[in-house]
C-alpha cells in the first residue's frame, strides 16, 4: 500500500506539470527568436536608410567603403577571436584524462560537468557567437586606424629621436599596431582562462591530490603562455615608440630618463621575454613548471628593478639636481615638434611698445584707421535681430550671430557685417498649431538672412540693416538673395516631408503676406534635389520605423512625389559624409551668388605626432560662447596634431555638401583622399565668390592660441623656468569662462589697410596686465606674403604695465563720465549691458573698445539697444555715439555727449519744442498706417518705433522743464 501511494505521489504530478514545462520550452525560444528578429530589423532599417541618405547627397562611395571595411573587420576579427577560444576549449576537452578523477556526489565540479556535458555543443556555440559579436564590434570600431595603416604615406620628415622612422609611422601605422597588440593580449588571456576552466571542469586540473595538473593540460597552457610572452616581447619593442607620445610632467615626448633608462630597459625586458617564452615552449617537452616559473619570476623582477626602480633612481638623483641642463635638448625637440604639429612654427613675434599718448595728428590717423571697427556685439545684438526682424513667431535666430564681410557700394574695402539666418523654430507655434501635419509637412523651412553693418547704429541705437524684411530686401548688391528658403540649417526640424504631386496645391508655409495672423502666408512646394524619396511603400515603412512615427506610412500627405529631409544641421551633414574630420563648433551662413550657404571648417587631427604636446580639444576650445551653448563644444579628445584641411559648404536650400581641400600639403588629408578619391574637391575648384567669405576658423585659432601661450618661447632654458608663460584672460562679461577670440577688421603694424582678422590677447601668469596681442589674417583672398593664415604676436615689454581686459572693464564701469551717463537708465529700472571688449592695435598704440547696451527689464519683447561706445587709450576713458567721438572724448578733444533719452536718442539743445516733436510723431504714425495698409509689417513696426522715440523726446523735454528725471518709454505695439 505504501509503495503504491508513493508511486502515485510520484506519477500524478507529472501530467499536470508537463503542459507548463512544454509552454516554457516553447515560450523561451519564441521570445529569443522575436528579439533577434526585432534586433535585425532595427539594424537593417538603420543601415538601409543610411544607404538611401548617402545616395541622396552623392556620397555613396563613402558609405560603401566604410560599411565594407567595418563588416570585414567585424567578421575577421570576431571570427578569429571566437575561433581561437573555441579551438582551445575543444583541445582542452579532448585532452581530459583517460581515467578522470573519481567524482564525489557533492563535488560541485562533478555537478557542473553533469549539467554542461549534455549541452556542451550549444554552450560552445553560444560562447562562439558571444565572443565573435563582442570582438567584432570592438574591432570594427577601429576602421579609421586600419584604413590609415593601409593607405597612409609619409610626412617626408623623420622623427627627432627615432631618426630612422618617418613621422608617418607614428601617425598612420603605430595606432593600428597598438590596437593589434591589445587585441592579441586580450585574445590570449581569454584563451588561457577558457582552457584552464575546461581542464578544471574535466579533471585536467584539480585542487586536491599530488598531481594537480595533468601533463597534457600543462603542455597546452605552456604553449599559450609562451605565445603570451612572445607577444609581450613585441609589446616591449613598440613601447619604445610609445614613449615619444607619452605625456610627462614637463612635456609630451621622450625625456632624459626615457632616453637613458626606460628605452634601454625596454630592450633588456624584450630579450628576457623571449627567453621566458622559449622556456614555456620547452616545458611542452620537459613537463616541469620549475623552468617557466624561474623565467617568469625573472621577468617580473626585471620589470620592477629595470623598468621601474632604475628610471626612478635616475630621475631623482641624476636628473632632478640639474634638470634644466639634462632636459634641455629634449625640451628643444618638444618645442620644435609642437610648433610644427600645430602649424605655428612661423609665427611672427614682434616687440610692441603700446604707447598710450596721442598727438593731434596721431589722433587723426587713429580715427582714419578704425572706421570699420565692429561695434555690434554678436551675442547682445541677437535679441534685437530677432525682435525687429523675426516677422513671425515661428522664426528665430542664433543666440550668437556671425561676423562676415561683404563689399559695399562706395568703398574699396569690404565691410564687417553681423549676419543671421532666419530659421524655422517650431517652438514658436501656438499649442493649437502643434500637430504632426503642421510640424512635418507645413512648417518646413526658414526664410532669408538678416544682416547689419558691424560699425554703425541707428539714431535709436538699433542695427543699421543691409538685409531686412520678408521677402529679403537688400541695400547692397552683394547681399541680394534669389533663393531665400532655408531647408537645411542649425535649427531645422528633425525631419520634414516635402513635395507635391503635379497639379496639387502647395501646402508649405512660405513668405508671410503682411498680417500678424500666422495663417496669412503664401505657400510653396520644395523643388530642390535634396532629401530621400519616400513615395514608395517600402521606404515609407522604413522611415516610419526609423522615426517611430506611423503617420509617415498612413498620412495622405506622403505622396508618390514626396521626399523626406533629415540630418539637416550643416555640421552634422559634413561630419556624416566625412567621419574622419573634426568639424568646427560654429558653422556660419553666407550669401554667395544669391544663394544662402553654410560654411563649415573641418580639421584633420591626430594624437600620434611624436614629441608634440598633447592637449584636450574640448578644454582648449571652451570659452564663454561654448559654455552658454552659442557654439558647439568639440569632443574631449587628446590631440597633438591639427590642420584646417577642409572647407565644407552646405547649400541651405537643397542640402548639397561640397568639400574643398584647403591644406593640400597635409599628409593626413592626402591619406584620406587616397582612401576616398573624388570626395574632396581640389583647392583650385573653389569659386572666387565663395573664397571671399572663407575665413580663419575659430577653433583652430583657439588651439593655436593655447599652444602659443607656452610655445612662443623657443629657448629651452626659459621654457623650463616658465616665467614667460602666458594665459588667456577670462571674459570680463562672464568671469566663469575664458574670453573668446573676435573677428575684427584690424590694421596691424606694418600694414597699409585694415584686414579681416581673428584676434585675442594674453596675460602674464599670475597678473592681470596685458602681455601680448595675437591675431591671424583671416582674409582667404589675401594670398600675398603675410596674407591669410599669418599669425602675429605683438609682445609688450615686461618693464611696463598696460591694463588687461578685466582691469579695463573695471575702468569703464567705474569711470565718472560713463557712470553719470548711464545713471538715468539705472534709475529707471533699465539694465545696462557691456558688450564684447575689443582690443586692437592702432599704429604703435593699443586701443580698447567696448559697446554699451541698455535693455528694459520685466518687459516682454525687450532687446538691448546700443547706447554708447566706450574707448580707452591707457588711463583715458571716453564714450560717445561713435568710436571717433569716444576717442576724442577720451583724449579731451571733445565734450562728452549730452543726456540720453531712454529710447536711445540724445536730447539735442532746443528740443523743448514739444509741439514740433509731437507733429513729427504724428507724421510717423501716418507713415506707419500707410505701411500697414500696404502689407509692410516691418515698415509699420519701424515707423511706430520712431514715433515712440519722438513722443518720448517730447515727454523728456517737459520733464527737463519740470526738473524731473526721465522715464522709460512705453512702447506702442502694432495692432493691425
Amino acid at each position: 500500500m505504501s509503495e503504491e501511494f508513493e508511486s502515485k505521489e510520484v506519477a500524478d504530478p507529472t501530467p499536470e506539470r508537463r503542459p507548463a514545462m512544454t509552454r516554457r520550452r516553447i515560450l523561451l525560444p519564441t521570445l529569443l527568436t522575436l528579439g533577434a528578429l526585432l534586433f535585425l530589423l532595427a539594424v537593417f532599417t538603420g543601415v538601409w536608410t543610411d544607404r538611401l541618405w548617402f545616395q541622396s547627397v552623392g556620397y555613396s562611395s563613402v558609405f560603401t567603403k566604410v560599411l565594407t571595411t567595418r563588416v570585414v573587420l567585424f567578421v575577421v576579427l570576431g571570427v578569429v577571436f571566437a575561433a581561437a577560444v573555441v579551438v582551445n576549449v575543444v583541445v582542452a576537452y579532448r585532452l581530459q584524462p583517460l581515467l578522470p578523477v573519481r567524482a564525489r556526489r557533492f563535488d560541485p565540479v562533478w555537478r557542473y560537468r553533469e549539467v554542461i556535458t549534455p549541452i556542451r555543443g550549444r554552450v560552445v556555440a553560444g560562447v562562439f557567437l558571444l565572443l565573435a559579436v563582442t570582438a567584432g564590434s570592438i574591432g570594427s570600431g577601429h576602421w579609421q586606424q586600419f584604413m590609415l595603416w593601409r593607405e597612409g604615406g609619409s610626412f617626408g620628415q623623420n622623427d627627432v629621436y627615432f631618426t630612422s622612422r618617418d613621422i608617418g609611422f607614428f601617425v598612420f601605422d603605430y595606432p593600428w599596431y597598438r590596437f593589434l597588440l591589445s587585441y592579441g593580449f586580450t585574445l590570449l588571456v581569454v584563451c588561457v582562462l577558457a582552457a584552464a576552466a575546461t581542464h578544471y571542469l574535466y579533471g585536467g586540473i584539480t585542487l586536491q591530490g599530488r598531481d594537480r595538473i595533468s601533463s597534457s593540460a600543462q603542455a597546452h597552457l605552456s604553449v599559450l603562455l609562451g605565445l603570451f610572452m612572445l607577444l609581450k616581447a613585441v609589446a616591449y619593442y613598440y613601447d619604445r615608440f610609445g614613449l615619444a607620445l607619452s605625456d610627462g610632467s614637463l612635456f609630451t615626448g621622450i625625456s632624459y630618463t626615457d632616453a637613458n633608462a626606460r628605452i634601454p630597459s625596454k630592450n633588456i625586458l624584450l630579450v628576457i621575454a623571449i627567453i621566458c617564452a622559449l622556456q614555456f615552449f620547452a616545458n611542452v617537452v620537459r613537463r616541469s613548471l620549475l623552468l617557466p616559473a624561474i623565467g617568469l619570476g625573472l621577468l617580473v623582477l626585471s620589470s620592477i628593478l629595470i623598468g621601474g626602480i632604475w628610471p626612478a633612481i635616475m630621475q631623482s638623483f641624476q636628473v632632478k639636481p640639474s634638470e634644466p641642463d639634462k632636459e634641455g635638448p629634449f625640451i628643444e625637440r618638444n618645442i620644435t615638434a609642437t610648433r610644427n604639429a600645430y602649424d605655428v612654427f612661423d609665427v611672427q613675434i614682434e616687440p610692441y611698445d603700446a604707447q598710450t599718448g596721442l598727438s593731434s595728428q596721431e589722433l587723426t590717423e587713429a580715427a582714419e584707421s578704425t572706421p570699420g571697427t565692429r561695434l555690434l556685439d554678436p551675442t547682445l545684438v541677437a535679441p534685437a535681430f530677432e525682435q525687429l526682424q523675426q516677422v513671425r513667431g515661428y522664426y528665430s535666430m542664433a543666440q550668437t550671430l556671425d561676423v562676415d564681410r561683404y563689399p559695399v557700394e562706395g568703398s574699396d574695402q569690404p565691410q564687417d557685417m553681423v549676419i543671421a539666418a532666419r530659421e524655422l523654430n517650431l517652438d514658436g507655434l501656438q499649442d493649437s498649431q502643434r500637430n504632426w501635419n503642421n510640424d512635418h509637412t507645413v512648417y518646413t523651412h526658414g526664410l532669408g538672412v538678416v544682416a547689419a553693418r558691424g560699425n554703425e547704429r541707428s539714431p535709436l541705437g538699433q542695427p543699421v540693416w543691409t538685409v531686412e524684411d520678408l521677402p529679403p530686401q537688400s541695400s547692397e548688391p552683394s547681399l541680394e538673395i534669389s533663393r531665400p528658403e532655408i531647408y537645411f540649417g542649425e535649427n531645422s526640424p528633425e525631419y520634414s516631408i516635402v513635395g507635391q504631386a503635379e497639379g496639387a496645391s502647395p501646402i508649405e508655409v512660405d513668405i508671410p503676406q503682411g498680417s500678424a495672423d500666422d495663417t496669412a502666408a503664401s505657400t510653396t512646394t520644395y523643388t530642390g534635389s535634396g532629401g530621400v524619396e519616400v513615395g514608395g511603400l517600402f521606404n515609407q515603412a522604413l522611415y516610419a520605423l526609423k522615426f517611430g512615427e506611423p503617420n509617415i506610412l498612413l498620412s495622405g500627405r506622403v505622396n508618390p512625389e514626396s521626399s523626406i529631409l533629415y540630418d539637416r544641421d550643416p555640421r552634422e551633414r559634413v561630419s556624416t559624409v566625412a567621419p574622419w574630420l573634426t568639424v568646427d563648433g560654429n558653422s556660419y551662413p553666407a550669401v554667395v551668388d544669391g544663394r544662402i550657404v553654410w560654411i563649415v571648417d573641418a580639421y584633420t587631427t591626430s594624437s600620434s605626432y611624436p614629441m608634440s604636446q598633447l592637449v584636450s580639444l574640448e578644454d582648449v576650445t571652451s570659452d564663454s560662447l561654448t559654455d552658454q551653448g552659442s557654439y558647439a563644444a568639440l569632443p574631449n579628445d587628446q590631440i597633438n596634431y591639427m590642420r584646417n584641411s577642409v572647407k565644407a559648404v552646405v547649400d541651405a536650400y537643397d542640402g548639397t555638401i561640397t568639400l574643398y581641400a584647403w591644406d593640400e600639403a597635409d599628409p593626413v588629408l592626402n591619406a584620406w583622399r587616397a582612401i576616398f578619391p573624388d570626395v574632396v574637391e581640389p583647392f583650385e575648384s573653389i569659386p572666387p565668390e565663395l573664397m571671399a567669405h572663407l575665413r580663419y576658423p575659430e577653433d583652430m585659432f583657439k588651439v593655436q592660441r593655447d599652444i602659443l601661450s607656452t610655445y612662443h618661447v623657443t629657448d629651452p632654458q626659459i621654457f623650463y623656468q616658465g616665467e614667460e608663460r602666458w594665459r588667456i584672460p577670462v571674459d570680463p562679461t562672464n568671469t566663469d569662462s575664458t574670453q573668446p577670440p573676435y573677428y575684427l577688421s584690424v590694421q596691424r603694424p606694418g600694414e597699409t589697410a585694415p584686414k579681416f582678422s581673428l584676434t585675442s590677447v594674453y596675460l602674464p601668469n599670475g597678473r592681470e596686465n596685458l602681455a601680448a596681442f595675437v591675431s591671424v589674417n583671416s582674409e582667404a583672398t589675401d594670398t600675398a606674403e603675410g596674407g591669410y593664415g599669418t599669425l602675429q604676436i605683438l609682445q609688450l615689454p615686461t618693464t611696463t604695465s598696460v591694463l588687461g581686459p578685466s582691469q579695463i572693464a573695471n575702468s569703464f564701469q567705474t569711470d565718472t563720465g560713463v557712470t553719470q551717463a548711464l545713471l538715468s537708465f539705472k534709475q529707471n529700472d533699465t539694465q545696462v549691458l557691456f558688450g564684447n571688449l575689443l582690443t586692437l592695435p592702432v599704429g604703435e598704440k593699443l586701443l580698447y573698445v567696448q559697446p554699451v547696451y541698455t535693455a528694459r527689464t520685466a518687459t516682454e519683447g525687450t532687446y538691448p539697444v546700443l547706447q554708447y561706445v566706450v574707448a580707452s587709450f591707457g588711463d583715458d576713458v571716453g564714450f560717445g555715439r561713435t568710436l571717433d567721438e569716444a576717442l576724442r572724448v577720451a583724449l579731451g578733444r571733445a565734450p562728452a555727449p549730452g543726456p540720453t533719452a531712454p529710447g536711445g536718442t540724445e536730447t539735442p539743445p532746443g528740443s523743448g519744442d514739444v509741439v514740433d516733436l509731437l507733429n513729427q510723431a504724428q507724421a510717423k504714425y501716418d507713415e506707419a498706417q500707410q505701411a500697414l495698409a500696404g502689407g509692410d509689417l516691418a515698415g509699420y513696426q519701424s515707423a511706430i518705433n520712431e514715433m515712440n522715440a519722438l513722443v518720448e523726446q517730447a515727454r523728456q523735454a517737459l520733464a527737463d522743464e519740470a526738473g524731473s528725471p526721465p522715464t522709460e518709454p512705453t512702447p506702442t505695439e502694432p495692432t493691425p
